[in-house]
């Protein structure tokens, strides 16, 4: 944070104590409801945003098993029976494998597509919830201060 903007977050949080101080009681309770609501939003928004980066991380350790066919190089007319069953066997091994990884894959997908749906919801209240915030400051000190209905003509 460089310097302007240091005095710009001072200003800020002047403006909005002096806003505060002229506000009636339950305008200052209001004010409170709707900065513990953004914290826990925000602290909501952290803890999904962890989660989701733990299913990623978990998602590229969840490696495809590879297939043991890729590497054969006997076609199955050229195998003997005893060949032909351990390839079959490893197969089928193969099959389960793949089919386990795909499933905990899905599972990690759609839990992750809840996720990033519930921070959507989150960040669209978290907007709606500094918008009232804004608005509430601004009618406190329009309240307070008439005189600033000029500037918003």
């Amino acid at each position: 944070m460089d310097l302007e903007e240091k005095h710009s977050e001072k200003n800020k949080t002047e403006l909005i104590r002096e806003a505060l101080r002229r506000a009636k009681r339950n305008e200052r309770e209001e004010y409170e409801e709707i900065i513990k609501s953004q914290v826990a939003l925000g602290e909501r928004i952290f803890a999904i945003w962890k989660e989701h980066k733990e299913l990623c991380e978990s998602s590229e350790r969840n490696k495809c098993p590879e297939n043991p066919e890729a590497n054969q190089t006997k076609r199955a007319s050229e195998m003997s029976n005893a060949e032909f069953s351990e390839s079959m066997k490893q197969f089928n091994e193969y099959i389960s494998a793949y089919f386990a990884w795909s499933n905990e894959s899905i599972r990690t997908a759609t839990k992750q597509t809840a996720l990033v749906n519930e921070i959507i919801e989150l960040i669209t209240e978290l907007c709606t919830s500094e918008a009232k915030e804004k608005w509430l400051l601004l009618s406190i000190a329009l309240r307070s201060q008439p005189n600033l209905l000029k500037y918003l003509q």
